[in-house]
């Protein structure tokens, strides 16, 4: 009995000692490690993936390596380029995967995402971008002022008060806008400026296919009914008779909304209140600001705006079901039995609102 122990553990040293040569880790020299994807539609069969990886090297040519290939299925994709690359592709450093508009459009951009949500060396917090023309053309661009694509990207993504206008989008929130069936996806949309890349807007999805672009002004609405505490500045033109008279640029500090229904299904009624606090910045006008009955009908006015502004996105977005928001939640809430997506859309068709806004100005900044 002792000699078949002895056996067996030898057997098992050796086995084990077999195990561990064959999962060595890689040397950092025989690693790509890649920081940006880019997904482009080819055909209704077929992408165009686009890996980027950073060199580290000084005697490497281009801060970036950019490996390119074909294929139906993102996987078979990544195995295609590994077997171009001169390293080992690793997904450990993925930072930013960038879908080109055609393809959001597609309706396949959710199996993408899915496909790394579910590759346990690729971090939840990812994020995911629109790209209006060319995702390969962007992570191949030429932006002379900045250190890299990857840490241009990265830091130009990363959620700061000046880019609130837009959602940050990772692959977890992705995916849990996705599976929720009272709520639609946004993710921001890019466009490559030549010099510089900007968030110009919010892609707006229904299910898995992207419907609509929002530009800045508009997904700073959605924003707001989302419920961000801290938007950016906003500048406000006021008008008469067509004309405009005065403008007026407001730090919003904060900013809060309040959803009450009638708990009706089948007669949806949803009360909507929005309250800002901000500061003005800079004013432009004929109204004296240090006059109390001035400043409150500045006050006045910049919730008017305001709450035209929004009842112009929410019918925007009823017209066409779609819910980057959430409005069915206040009914799904207090209905008894399994709610699904079409009972959302059902409540999007049939629902009534009401609007109200209230602007409270702390402070006053340039006057003139």
């Amino acid at each position: 009995m002792t000699i078949r122990l002895v056996f067996a553990f030898i057997c098992s040293l050796i086995f084990l000692s077999g195990c561990s040569l064959q999962l060595k880790p890689s040397a950092v020299e025989d690693v790509a490690l890649v920081s940006l994807i880019g997904i482009d539609y080819e055909d209704e069969n077929n992408m165009s993936v686009t890996l980027a990886v950073p060199q580290y090297s000084s005697s490497a040519g281009k801060k970036n390596q950019v490996y390119n290939n074909q294929a139906s299925m993102i996987n078979e994709a990544i195995v295609n380029i590994s077997s171009q690359a001169d390293k080992e592709i690793k997904f450990n450093g993925l930072r930013v995967v960038l879908f080109n508009e055609e393809f959001a459009k597609s309706g396949r951009m959710w199996e993408v995402v899915e496909h790394f949500y579910r590759n346990p060396v690729v971090s939840g917090n990812v994020y995911v971008v629109i790209v209006k023309d060319s995702a390969e053309e962007l992570l191949r661009g030429e932006y002379p002022d900045k250190p890299s694509i990857v840490s241009y990207l990265t830091a130009l993504l990363k959620p700061k008060p000046n880019i609130m206008n837009s959602p940050i989008t990772t692959i977890h929130n992705f995916m849990y806008a996705h599976s929720n069936p009272v709520l639609d996806v946004k993710v921001p949309y890019l466009e490559d400026k030549g010099d510089f890349i900007e968030i110009s807007g919010t892609g707006l999805f229904n299910k898995d296919k992207l419907e609509e672009v929002y530009s800045r002004e508009k997904a700073r609405i959605i924003q707001l009914l989302s419920g961000e505490k801290r938007l950016p500045a906003v500048k406000i033109q006021l008008s008469e008779n067509g004309e405009e008279r005065e403008e007026v640029v407001i730090d919003l500090i904060t900013s809060e909304v309040d959803y009450s229904s009638n708990k009706n299904v089948d007669h949806p009624l949803l009360d909507i209140s929005v309250k800002l606090k901000g500061s003005v910045y800079e004013y432009r006008g004929e109204k004296d600001l240090l006059n109390s009955k001035d400043f409150s009908l500045l006050e006045e006015e910049i919730s008017k705006i305001t709450e035209q502004q929004v009842e112009q996105v929410i019918n925007e977005l009823l017209e066409k079901k779609i819910d980057p928001i959430g409005f069915s939640e206040n009914f799904r809430m207090y209905y008894h039995g399994e709610w699904t997506e079409e009972k959302s859309r059902e409540v999007l068709g049939n629902l009534e609102y009401t609007v109200s806004t209230d602007m409270q100005i702390l402070a006053t900044g340039t006057l003139r």
